[in-house]
């Protein structure tokens, strides 16, 4: 083997398939990756799309964490096809998306990506974005943040096996050299035959998300944090909250935005608070302000919810979608989170046995803190990650460390 030095740093290409403004989970997740990067040791450049259904971090706020970072920012033009999805207009929709694909690789990106530097590792959030980047010298790491497999897949089917198989014989993602894979999917790692694997969990800001001393009295305040998107279950959230005839002066608190945000404001029922987006300090206040989170999402694809961790760090009760089963089992051993089928009557039940504050169940909200700063703080999380980079780039390149 060819043993080479050590490089004094290693450079990074973190790939989002939004702007990092749009400040989804999976931008959310990358901007903790860049904060976390010791600048003595790493270089990092980010690359994303001009897509954002809603802008939910301002460039004010994203200054801090961006000063040492490279950015560049291509045009996404999938998206502008959508409409050409549903009904008789998909088969137009199949022959446009070909179209586009040859013209990304061919014209449109090859021009918008020369300025990108050489990098030795290249994250990817969404994996069928490695399509449009130059192999070069650089290591891929494939990922699990927008599904792996197809996030539109529903888990067990014949589809979701079958993607999972050409993985294995090396039909799809054959450009990737690694993956990262959370925990709720470790049994299928054994699909990626020789490639590294990397199992970690999202993290959770522990030193922002925390609970409160003070002891909660009076009605029982409900909490939902997700895009207004129908997969997030709002639509069967709101009609189950209708359903139940005697709130006793409980509330349902929703924070978010997307296509379902005039749904919700024309739907205020008795107790319902509507605060559109808000900033994650003021998040955080409504986590210790409110007693119950409640994420019924029926999107398969959901691979871990940051929100969850957000809550639970934050001393919250969770009721969560039964869709996410085996993803926070550790937390259902604590007594403080039960998984709830995403339909309207099992959503209706859940929150009508909570209803009182004497029927919440009883756990020690600072020692669940603790469990979730033990695992999944952003320190531990990112700290893993980044050794999990240099690792690969040493083995791959046969690097003798000094």
């Amino acid at each position: 083997m060819n043993i080479k030095k050590k490089k004094d740093k290693l450079t990074i290409l973190f790939v989002l398939h939004a702007d990092i403004t749009a400040g989804g989970g999976s931008e959310r997740v990358v901007l903790q990756y860049i904060s976390h990067a010791d600048p003595v040791k790493f270089e990092i450049v980010l690359l994303q799309t001009d897509f954002k259904d809603i802008s939910r971090l301002n460039q004010e706020v994203l200054k801090p964490y961006l000063k040492n970072v490279k950015v560049f920012t291509i045009k996404r033009y999938d998206h502008k096809l959508n409409f050409l999805k549903t009904g008789w207009r998909f088969p137009f929709f199949l022959i446009s998306y070909l179209i586009l694909l040859f013209l990304e690789r061919s014209i449109l990106y090859p021009s918008e990506l020369k300025g990108i530097p050489d990098t030795d590792v290249v994250y990817f959030t969404q994996n069928d974005d490695s399509r449009f980047i130059k192999k070069r010298n650089s290591l891929f790491v494939g990922s699990n943040h927008v599904g792996l497999p197809n996030s539109r897949l529903r888990k067990g089917s014949f589809l979701w096996n079958l993607e999972l198989k050409l993985i294995q014989l090396g039909l799809i993602y054959r450009k990737m050299d690694a993956f990262h894979i959370f925990p709720s999917n470790r049994q299928i790692a054994g699909y990626f035959n020789r490639k590294s694997v990397f199992v970690a969990p999202n993290g959770v800001d522990t030193n922002l998300y925390f609970p409160t001393p003070a002891q909660k009295v009076g009605p029982v305040k409900f909490l939902f944090v997700a895009r207004l998107e129908e997969y997030k279950g709002i639509i069967q959230l709101l009609e189950a909250w209708q359903k139940i005839p005697d709130k006793k002066g409980c509330e349902l608190h929703i924070v978010g935005e997307g296509h379902l945000t005039d749904y919700v404001r024309n739907r205020l029922d008795t107790g319902i608070i509507y605060h559109g987006t808000v900033n994650d300090v003021e998040l955080s206040e409504l986590y210790r302000i409110c007693d119950i989170f409640i994420f019924p999402t029926h999107w398969e694809g959901e691979n871990f919810g940051l929100v969850i961790l957000e809550a639970l760090s934050s001393g919250m009760y969770v009721l969560v979608s039964s869709v996410l089963s085996g993803i926070f089992d550790d937390f259902e051993k604590e007594r403080a989170l039960e998984y709830v089928d995403p339909d309207v009557g099992s959503i209706q039940a859940a929150i009508a046995s909570h209803l009182f504050r004497e029927s919440m169940p009883d756990f020690d909200k600072f020692a669940l803190h603790e469990l979730v700063k033990e695992t999944y703080s952003w320190d531990k999380v990112c700290d893993d990650i980044y050794s999990f980079f240099n690792g690969l780039v040493e083995t791959d390149r046969g690097i003798q460390s000094k």
